[in-house]
Order: structure tokens, then C-alpha cells, then sequence
């Protein structure tokens, strides 16, 4: 209990004990100053909810999830200033025991956990990063409100932390995201633990207080070797799994299984692929072939020509369509 001659330091103890993040934010600098939560959450979940609030009025209050935004008055020179309220998600967005990060939290703390496997492991262990989205949840949430998502999305995590292996490291990496570790999974039995996972969930309804709710997810991953953890690159190849898994994949599930050092389809190859066709429109290394297409009867004349595009290289090389529009 907080009295009424409790000092401010109190009060952020108070703060910290009830897990609530309470800070300013000062928009054109980036620069938080934090009343409490400064250990349990990071710079970008500050900036993450200001950004939200962005087009407020001063004075005008609004939810994100967990949440809570005021616009105060714009400082001297107009920069726009925001208080942030903030309300951690206990045991779902910690590691426990999981790594050594104690109760950090977000994509910060489990790129941090990678890299830590990524020192401490067997060069060649197979680890699997994994997306796991809570499908239609944007649409729930408008629907029966942001706090009915927020706490749809805690019993979902703490149900997902559960269904993963003792040592996995898990955080929620977005409101209706988790991320998790997975050692020792190759593809394949990554695949059928997501199938299981999925199962779960889908088969077992949550109640958050208006009666039960039935949930489905979509899931991505990339399977590395712990020598590639010190990068985001897998993390981010499961992120685009993720994107794979909410449109074509069957059931839901889509594993990256080539090595994300190599793969022509890599986040970062796809960057400089696309950086390369750039270069090439800005110095006129775009065009057009035209391909015969001969008649399969008698006498196997050119019937029509398609009309293709291709790609100049750096080296002078011509790129078929195939190669570079996927990186477009």
C-alpha cells in the first residue's frame, strides 16, 4: 500500500513491484525518462507506443494493448512530449530459466538469448527461431476491446510457453506475437511440434470473460546453426516465414529450412538483390527479350514470342525474371 505522504521514491518501488513501466517521452529527441519499469522494458517499447500517439491532441488519452498514453503539453521549441503507461505481461514476456537474461523482454532480450547460443553452443547445433501470431487478433480486438485482446493474448502466451521444451526461450515480440528458441529441432520435427502446438491451441478455448474463445495460429520459422545466431538473420527469415505461414502454407506452418548463411533467399540477400535491381533501373540496365514459343505440330514453326524482362548485373551479366523479381 502507497500512503498519502508516500514519497516519490516509493511510489516508483510501488511501480515496480505491480510490474508498471511509467515514463516521458519527448518525440523529436527519442530521449524517456522513466518513473519506473526502466529495468523491465526497453527504449523501443516507449517509442513503440508513443509513435501511436503521434497525431493526438494535447491532452488526449489513448489505449494500446497494455498500454496507456497521455499527450502532454509540446515542450518549448514544439516537440511533442507523452507520459506512457505501461503494464508487463508477468511469465509470458520472461525467459525464466529459459537464458540468461533474467526478465527481459521483446525481440532485444531474445536476439540477445541467440546470441548467447551462438557462444555457447556446438558450432553446428541445429536451433529453430519461431514466430508464432495469434491469427485475426487485430479484428477480435476492435470487436470486444483492446484490454479483452491484451489479456487474450497473455493466456495464449502462457499457454505457448507451456507447449514448448523446458530450456526454449520465449518472448512476446508484438500484440499478437511470440517468439520463441527451439535447440535440437531440425525441420521436420519442428513441423510436427508446430502441428501439435497449433492443435492446442485451436482445441482448447479461452475464457477472458464473456464466454469461451476459440483461437488459430499461424507460424513461422527458420531452422540455423548456432553460428549464425549472432545475426538477426534468422530471426528475421521467421519473421517472413510468418508472412509465408498467414497466406499460402498449409496449415498454418512455414520452416525456412535452407542455410540462412547461403540462401539466395535470406533476408539479407534479398536486401541486396533488391538494392541491385535499383542500381540497375537508375542506370537503364532493364530490358525486354523476346522468347520464341514453337508450335509442338508440324511445322514446328515460332507460333508467338513472349516478352521477358531482364536484369543487368554490376558485372555486365543478364539476370532472367526469375532471379530478380522474387527480390523486388
Amino acid at each position: 500500500m502507497v500512503g498519502p505522504r508516500a514519497t516519490l521514491a516509493e511510489l516508483a518501488d510501488a511501480l515496480n513491484a505491480a510490474g508498471v513501466g511509467v515514463y516521458v517521452y519527448e518525440g523529436a529527441k527519442g530521449a524517456q525518462r522513466w518513473l519506473s519499469g526502466a529495468g523491465r522494458f526497453t527504449a523501443d517499447d516507449g517509442a513503440r507506443a508513443a509513435r501511436a500517439l503521434s497525431d493526438a491532441a494535447p491532452g488526449e488519452a489513448r489505449r494500446m494493448g497494455d498500454a496507456h498514453l497521455v499527450r502532454l503539453q509540446d515542450c518549448p521549441d514544439g516537440a511533442p512530449r507523452f507520459m506512457g503507461v505501461l503494464r508487463a505481461a508477468e511469465g509470458v514476456e520472461d525467459f525464466g530459466d529459459a537464458g540468461p537474461l533474467g526478465r527481459a523482454s521483446g525481440r532485444g532480450a531474445l536476439q540477445a538469448h541467440l546470441t548467447h547460443l551462438a557462444e555457447t553452443l556446438p558450432p553446428e547445433t541445429p536451433v529453430v527461431c519461431c514466430v508464432f501470431g495469434i491469427d485475426d487478433m487485430r479484428e477480435f480486438s476492435r470487436v470486444y476491446g483492446y484490454d479483452a485482446g491484451a489479456t487474450l493474448a497473455h493466456m495464449v502466451g502462457e499457454r505457448l510457453a507451456r507447449a514448448l521444451p523446458p530450456d526454449a526461450a520465449i518472448a512476446r515480440v508484438g500484440g499478437a506475437k511470440f517468439a520463441a528458441a527451439i535447440v535440437g529441432d531440425d525441420a521436420g520435427a519442428f513441423r510436427e511440434r508446430a502441428g501439435r502446438i497449433a492443435a492446442d491451441i485451436a482445441h482448447g478455448a479461452f475464457d477472458v470473460g464473456f464466454g469461451p474463445v476459440s483461437v488459430t495460429l499461424s507460424i513461422g520459422a527458420a531452422v540455423a546453426s548456432a553460428t549464425a545466431l549472432a545475426s538477426p538473420e534468422p530471426f528475421d527469415a521467421a519473421l517472413a516465414a510468418l508472412d509465408e505461414a498467414c497466406g499460402e502454407a498449409d496449415g498454418g506452418v512455414f520452416v525456412a529450412d535452407a542455410a540462412l548463411d547461403d540462401a539466395q533467399s535470406s533476408p539479407s540477400a534479398m536486401r541486396d538483390g533488391a538494392r541491385a535491381v535499383m542500381r540497375a533501373l537508375e542506370s537503364n540496365r532493364i530490358a525486354l527479350a523476346f522468347q520464341p514459343v514453337v508450335s509442338a505440330r508440324p511445322p514446328y514453326a515460332v507460333a508467338f514470342r513472349e516478352c521477358l524482362a531482364r536484369l543487368q548485373d554490376d558485372t555486365g551479366k543478364w539476370i532472367a525474371a526469375g532471379q530478380f523479381l522474387p527480390k523486388i
